[in-house]
């Protein structure tokens, strides 16, 4: 039995999609890390690992494996300052904006001259305008990444004969995020096909937000394209080193560049 209880807000999110993504030590440490934040209406709070250790019971190895797991998956975000560390859920906040209702009204004087006639309010919602241009920008985003996650299906069943389960909400988050810095659909396509042939990624279930993670998709473009001689040939040196780049990423000075070669 429990004691009348208090209340820690968990996003339902957690429960409808994410919890059956996780195994046990990645679920235990993510939830102690939503009691120490969500739990006392914190952004982030400083937790150690002995605190975590101890709300969960599990060693220190499992902790440190399971926070680095959750930090490729884009689920926890940690700052460090001086010595300790702090942990806040990477929660996004998307606002739907509100279409207030345009009302119009008519009023008439009536055929008496002395009572003014009033039309039934009639209510409408503002007109949906869509511009031709900017429809077609948004299906070839649509397509780009619906040939991304063809691509990863693919080669999940290929490797483990089953199809995977993916949490569509925070890949599109990190799919925008790579595409935005200048990763092409070829580029993480080819990083996908990459992903097959290494140990530790499909030792570790070959999770689709841990092979677009910014630690894992850079590598895995470079080694792809370094098997390329004509990629080779005409990749770009980084300013910083002089090695050749790819994918316009230095896996020497791990520094990310944009097309003029200027650090991100």
């Amino acid at each position: 039995m429990i004691q009348k209880p208090n209340y820690t807000q968990i996003p339902n999110v957690y429960f409808d999609s994410i919890m059956q993504e996780l195994n046990g030590s990645e679920n235990l440490v993510f939830l102690a890390i939503m009691r120490k934040t969500f739990g006392w209406r914190k952004k982030k709070d400083r937790i150690s690992y002995s605190q975590i250790m101890k709300m969960t019971g599990l060693a220190k190895s499992t902790t440190a494996t399971a926070i680095k797991s959750l930090e490729l998956k884009d689920l926890i975000v940690s700052e460090k300052k001086g010595q300790s560390v702090s942990y806040f859920v990477n929660v996004t906040d998307i606002t739907v904006p509100k279409i207030e209702p345009v009302r119009k009204s008519n009023c008439t004087e009536n055929r008496t001259g002395t009572v003014p006639k009033i039309e039934p309010v009639e209510e409408k919602t503002v007109p949906k305008i869509g511009h031709t241009k900017e429809s077609n920008i948004k299906k070839l985003s649509k397509e780009i990444y619906i040939k991304i996650d063809e691509a990863y299906i693919d080669a999940y069943k290929e490797l483990k004969k089953q199809d995977p389960k993916i949490f569509y909400p925070a890949v599109r988050k990190r799919q925008k995020i790579l595409l935005e810095n200048g990763f092409t659909q070829d580029d993480i396509i080819l990083a996908i096909q990459e992903g097959k042939k290494d140990r530790w990624l499909v030792g570790n279930g070959f999770d689709f937000l841990t092979l677009l993670s910014e630690k894992i998709l850079p590598r895995l473009v470079n080694q792809a394209r370094a098997s390329s001689p004509q990629e080779k040939k005409e990749a770009p040196k980084c300013p910083k080193c002089g090695k050749k780049l790819s994918a316009l990423f230095c896996d020497n000075c791990m520094i990310q560049f944009n097309s003029q070669l200027e650090e991100l």
